[in-house]
């Protein structure tokens, strides 16, 4: 197929940046490339702190399990960071326990109009862990109790998206 046969070169073409290539090489290993260039790629994103590898780990989901320990080791003093990595860890591990304190604890630390990236994909990987554990209603119904808004940017349809993620949990 055309698509492969352009996602496999692209991953090989060292002229390209690193995330070019490392996008390229994660969209060939997901739809069933070869995934020893991805995981390359994506280790050495790790080792240099960028958080689209670890996005683009998650997105290998199980083949990247050997990735486990390097992803544990992420710099998470940023909660972007700290979200990337717990959703990712549950996505390759299968296993949420680790997950669902780290994403509710990024909302549970939110100000009035404080949602920004960590608490938007905070959110979104909660949605992805399936059903909740009780202790994590309390949160999200204060969050939804709030008349103060919730993101800061203005931005309406952000902040209709934004409580309405939170009330589908």
């Amino acid at each position: 197929e055309p698509v492969l046969d352009a996602l496999a070169e692209a991953t090989h073409r060292t002229e390209l940046p690193w995330a070019a290539r490392s996008a390229a090489a994660t969209a060939f290993a997901v739809l069933g490339g070869d995934q020893a260039a991805a995981g390359e790629l994506l280790a050495e994103g790790l080792a240099r702190g960028e958080r689209a590898a670890v996005e683009w780990l998650a997105a290998l989901g199980p083949a990247a399990a050997h990735h486990v320990p390097a992803l544990r080791a992420f710099d998470r003093s940023r909660p972007e960071d700290e979200v990337a990595v717990a959703r990712a860890l549950a996505r390759i591990t299968g296993d949420a326990t680790e997950a669902v304190p780290v994403l509710l604890g990024v909302l549970a630390e939110m100000e009035p109009k404080g949602a920004y990236e960590a608490e938007e994909a905070a959110v979104r990987g909660l949605a992805e862990l399936g059903p909740l554990p009780a202790d994590a209603a309390p949160v999200l119904r204060r969050i939804l109790a709030t008349d103060e808004r919730l993101t800061l940017r203005g931005d309406i349809p952000r902040e209709r998206a934004f409580r309405r993620g939170i009330a589908g949990l």
